[in-house]
């Protein structure tokens, strides 16, 4: 509980160009979890997918592991493309997001574009196994589907524009949001796949978050125990898997 919950707010931090005036005693805490055994565990895949490759990105952005290949190998044995009309629709879709999440946690989540080529069989699976995507997944997981293509600067694919086409055609014009699969239009309940909407039709492309350095004027009063990071305190994230 304290690996998983002390992770993701570490790389959150870190984004920022910030760290914690305590930062060596939580990595020291957070290496005492064994990520590897957690990410290439096949039940854990199975129930937890798109986080699972959130924090196997995350530790490579904050230089603790790398276990982006085990990760992925320990996926695609878990998740095998001939096993797809053996899953349930509920396992298809976390499949899916796990897929998705490979490409968005490499582009620090919208943060820098990804390369194609170092996700290929990502997007091969995307391309050949739209119809399926599009008949068992939600909304919400088309649209993350579609802004990997945006993300991979793959403007012009067929798939994407086709994407786009049915995500448009799911607002109702007259609430101006995309409801839910339970045909709910409360904002709370339609957030995710309402971003993620905006994202995919109104793309303006990946952006670099603020961070202490870049824009200092925003950090001038920071929460209790965060300070600016020393240079070299932690490595740069890669501009690309």
């Amino acid at each position: 509980m304290l690996g998983t919950r002390l992770l993701p707010a570490l790389a959150r931090v870190d984004a920022y160009g910030l760290a914690h005036r305590d930062d060596a005693r939580l990595r020291a805490l957070l290496r005492r979890h064994d990520f590897h055994d957690t990410v290439t565990d096949p039940a854990m895949i199975r129930a937890w997918a798109g986080q699972l490759a959130n924090q196997v990105y995350w530790l490579r952005q904050l230089g603790e592991a790398e276990l982006v290949d085990d990760y992925s190998a320990a996926f695609r044995a878990t998740y095998p493309d001939t096993g797809d009309e053996a899953l349930s629709d509920q396992q298809f879709r976390n499949k899916v997001y796990g897929l998705t999440h490979l490409v968005l946690a490499a582009s620090g989540y919208y943060r820098w574009p990804v390369a194609e080529p170092d996700h290929e069989w990502v997007f091969d699976y995307f391309r050949t196994r739209l119809d399926a995507i599009e008949r068992r997944g939600t909304l919400d997981l088309l649209a993350e589907v579609g802004v990997c293509f945006l993300l991979a600067g793959l403007k012009d694919a067929p798939p994407l524009q086709r994407i786009r086409e049915r995500v448009a055609a799911s607002v109702l014009t007259e609430h101006g949001v995309i409801p839910s699969s339970k045909g709910s239009v409360d904002l709370q309940t339609v957030e995710h796949r309402n971003s993620i909407a905006i994202l995919l039709l109104d793309w303006r492309g990946p952006h670099a978050v603020p961070t202490a350095t870049s824009h200092g004027e925003l950090f001038q009063r920071l929460p209790f125990g965060l300070v600016a990071k020393r240079p070299g305190q932690s490595p740069p994230p890669p501009a690309s898997d």
